[in-house]
């Protein structure tokens, strides 16, 4: 098997800890928004609910984390990461991908659009949740029984991404209680 990661360098290690209160404060907004929830993204013809664990958090990073991924988030979430333990993609997405976290709050928010199926670049999924101005998107697979996180894209600069329908929905379940809370509704007038 081909290793996709690496040592980052010493430069690389200084832009890692300028990223790392954006790596808190999205593990913060995903424990509030997704962790221990089913999220639901609909448009006028599509429903998709999207369960987030937090071992898909280090993947949408761009790291491999050598005390693994639930760590990872539990450390970024208690401001606690040893990027000591830190490795990077080898195909330099990791930047990408940290220069974007601070833009994904903007998932669960007005303007975005929920895709179907596509390729793009090395990446193959079933949706993917997007801004509608090219800032950030969420690619996601389904294994038939949940729709879960695959790969998070920088939008900026690329010229071909599907633009999908437009999202008027978008509320959570709580996989424990059942309590059902409106994140997103457009408005109707």
């Amino acid at each position: 098997m081909i290793e996709k990661y690496r040592t980052p360098k010493p430069n690389e290690m200084i832009k890692i800890k300028r990223y790392l209160d954006d790596m808190t404060q999205c593990s913060i907004f995903l424990k509030n928004t997704f962790i221990g929830k089913r999220v639901f993204f609909c448009t006028d013809t599509n429903k998709v609910s999207v369960t987030f664990l937090t071992s898909n958090y280090m993947h949408l990073c761009g790291f491999k984390y050598d005390k693994g991924a639930g760590s990872f988030f539990n450390d970024c979430y208690n401001k606690t990461l040893d990027i000591s333990k830190l490795n990077i993609k080898k195909d330099g997405t990791t930047f990408l991908k940290l220069n974007i976290l601070n833009a994904f709050p903007l998932l669960v928010k007005e303007n975005c659009s929920l895709t179907g199926q596509g390729r793009f670049l090395y990446i193959k999924f079933d949706y993917a949740i997007r801004t509608r101005r090219k800032v950030i998107s969420l690619a996601l697979n389904s294994n038939g029984e949940s729709t879960y996180p695959n790969s998070l894209l920088a939008l900026y600069g690329m010229k071909e991404f599907p633009k999908g329908e437009r999202i008027t929905l978008i509320y959570s379940q709580d996989l424990k209680t059942g309590e059902i809370r409106n994140l997103y509704k457009i408005d109707s007038n």
